[in-house]
């Protein structure tokens, strides 16, 4: 939720044959979107994201910063008349959040559908589905087509009761991808990364935890709060040696330097420092 005009908010993307699986949808979702297409070329991106396309989201959890682009998701590729109705999987709440979009943007769906061009409404709305009860640390099946198998993994991330991680597994060729969202070590986010070929997940600096606004207002204090909610580098290398992941991308970074000493690779430093071998830090519209 940092306002870093540099960066957008946490949103991701499985591509099996062609077809876009979408994890979180942070601020600027729909622009992110676009500046992949135009910054990547290794990839047929813009036949990838065609509109139509755009189609599955999976929600680790219900925080803002992880959610604020629901809106452009469910509403903006109709309005370009190519939509189709979205399913959004998501912890407990989900409908009922996807319900209130639905309504409160009801006047904007109302005069694209009946205004000056009558069009069929099809495709302008979204539907929540919860993915618990259910979920354990095995695993739950929540989605499956002809590309990937997806299932739903119980994580920790502060208060929150209901946070999960999404394994996706792509058919064609058994490469595994592991999501965390947010949150620290939990038994869950190492099963769901369990031997996979990537997973995308969460760091935090130990190091300069002590500059965090946040937390309390002594250094104990914050290592104890912000490590409720966040992946300190001696807990994602726990995750890194129960799950035997082949490779971490960190993709959601709080480096809390002071102003005369600040590092963008500082938190990368301190995991590979904590002994995490294969670790990248992700830029906006990276490919792997």
């Amino acid at each position: 939720p940092t306002p870093n005009p540099f960066r957008y908010g946490p949103a991701l993307a499985v591509i099996v044959n062609g077809y876009p699986y979408f994890v979180d949808c942070g601020e600027g979702w729909w622009r992110a979107l676009a500046h992949a297409v135009l910054t990547q070329d290794a990839l047929d991106l813009n036949s990838v994201f065609a509109l139509p396309n755009l189609k599955y989201l999976f929600l680790t959890h219900l925080h803002e910063d992880h959610t604020v682009g629901l809106p452009s998701f469910i509403s903006n590729p109709y309005k370009f008349y190519a939509g189709s109705d979205k399913k959004i999987f998501g912890p407990t709440g989900v409908d009922e959040m996807i319900r209130h979009i639905n309504a409160a943007w009801s006047i904007d769906r109302h005069e694209m559908a009946q205004g000056s061009i009558v069009r069929d409404p099809s495709g302008s709305t979204a539907v929540g589905i919860p993915v618990w009860p259910g979920t354990t640390t095995d695993g739950k099946r929540i989605f499956e087509d002809d590309n990937v198998l997806v299932e739903a993994f119980p994580t920790n991330h502060g208060f929150l009761e209901h946070t999960y991680a999404y394994r996706f597994t792509a058919k064609s060729d058994s490469r595994v991808f592991a999501f965390g969202g947010d949150g620290t070590y939990s038994e869950g986010l190492a099963a769901a990364a369990k031997d996979a070929d990537i997973l995308f997940v969460e760091g935090i600096t130990r190091k300069n935890v002590r500059y965090a606004t946040w937390g309390g207002d002594t250094e104990e204090e914050k290592v104890r709060v912000i490590g409720a909610y966040h992946m300190f580098p001696e807990r994602l290398k726990q995750v890194y040696d129960e799950s035997g992941v082949k490779n971490i991308v960190m993709v959601h970074v709080q480096n809390f330097n002071s102003p005369d000493d600040f590092d963008r690779l500082g938190v990368l430093k301190e995991m590979i420092d904590e002994g995490i071998e294969n670790i990248l830090l992700a830029q906006d519209g990276d490919l792997y």
